[in-house]
């Protein structure tokens, strides 16, 4: 579960640099449209199951925070009867509707010419209602 976890972690900061598009002046926006989250559970050690999470919401604030919300409910693995047992079961979707992720962006950021740039950036995660800071590379 830890190295699942860690993966899916990894791809959330994958996602928050790609799919974050220019909202209204100094506040971006997650396109809905455009963004997923692609993540793979591994059972009996060889059998990768491929899944993805849409209609993921998010904004970076005018203050350099940023929120996105990932709703466990939009999980599709291609198998309905997976799909059930990944939100019943797994993420308890009825208590946990959402997975969290949350961080202050380093002052300036957004105001640099290129957007391309490597950083660790300290997150706030909330999955099954408990939050852990992690950091992103």
């Amino acid at each position: 579960m830890k190295s699942m976890t860690n993966r899916l972690l990894t791809t959330i900061s994958l996602l928050l640099i790609s799919n974050i598009v220019l909202g209204a002046v100094n506040n971006f926006k997650v396109n809905s449209d455009l963004s997923t989250l692609s993540f793979a559970t591994i059972k009996l050690e060889y059998v990768v199951e491929a899944a993805k999470i849409t209609n993921i919401s998010g904004q970076i604030d005018n203050n350099g925070i940023l929120n996105i919300a990932l709703p466990i409910k939009h999980i599709d693995t291609g198998i309905g009867l997976r799909n059930q047992r990944l939100n019943e079961l797994f993420f308890n979707a009825a208590n946990f509707p959402d997975a969290k992720v949350s961080a202050k962006l380093p002052e300036g950021l957004l105001l640099e010419d290129s957007f391309m740039r490597q950083l660790t950036l300290p997150a706030q995660v909330t999955i099954f209602g408990q939050t852990q800071e992690l950091n992103f590379t």
